[in-house]
């Protein structure tokens, strides 16, 4: 049973690379989501619920809302330690937390995230077995509440258009959730995102994007340090995610 409980929250290491960088010398937030991303893969390996353990049954976890804060951007070289733990299940989405710590110990961001599990086949949400953990969740959430569905504001406005390439592809065959980040960051623009960045971060996945679909994105006015963004897939004709980005101001200007 103490080996079992051990497994409630896991613990993995990361360097900030140079390909991890933005023009600052700062982990851009699409390094952070990439450092989730892979400490919850790792996770759900080890309880038994990783890719290859759903995949054999025709099924996958897909992420449905995501919530970001970051308090302090890790450097270059910085050496960070990811906490994550599973905390349950709100409704249809099985939770997930995290925690970013620098060498010092000092936390620099947290995360929540709520997922999905759906038939591979059929692309659609399955009810997630109330037993799938071998043990007592942890019940501490780090925004104490799950991130809800974000509501646009008027106004939104074109900002630019793209088109799914191979690049944009995960193991599942569809845009991977990162890649939407790194697609609202550009949208930003370079002007916007020099002496400042992206402190907060909040996204709803809401469809699919696949390979050729072109995908238009929409957002609030850039006066404001709390811009909404909108994807919506032309091809299909439907929304593919609405996020909202919190600007701070950069310690120095790059």
């Amino acid at each position: 049973m103490e080996q079992i409980e051990k497994l409630a929250t896991l613990f993995k290491a990361f360097t900030v690379s140079s390909y991890d960088i933005d023009p600052g010398g700062k982990a851009r937030l699409t390094a952070i989501a990439n450092y989730l991303q892979e400490t919850a893969y790792v996770h759900a390996g080890k309880l038994g619920l990783g890719y290859d353990d759903l995949a054999a049954n025709d099924t996958a976890w897909i992420l449905s809302r995501m919530k970001i804060r970051v308090t302090e951007r890790p450097d270059w070289d910085e050496e960070l330690t990811v906490e994550t733990w599973p905390r349950g299940l709100e409704k249809i989405f099985a939770m997930r937390d995290f925690r970013i710590f620098d060498r010092a110990g000092r936390e620099v961001a947290e995360a929540t995230t709520c997922w999905l599990m759906v038939n591979t086949l059929t692309r659609r949400p399955l009810r997630i077995p109330s037993d799938y953990l071998v043990f007592e969740p942890r019940t501490d959430a780090v925004f104490g509440e799950i991130p809800g569905k974000i509501r646009l504001p008027d106004g939104m406005a074109f900002c630019e258009r793209r088109q799914v390439k191979y690049s944009d592809l995960d193991v599942v065959g569809h845009v991977n959730n990162v890649r939407f980040i790194e697609w609202c960051s550009d949208a930003l623009g370079t002007d916007l995102l020099t002496g400042h960045f992206i402190s907060g971060f909040g996204i709803n996945f809401i469809s699919e994007a696949r390979p050729g679909d072109e995908v238009e994105i929409t957002c609030s006015g850039k006066q404001s340090t709390e811009i909404f963004l909108s994807g919506k897939n032309i091809t299909a004709d439907r929304e593919c995610f609405r996020a909202v980005c919190n600007l701070s101001k950069t310690e120095q200007p790059v």
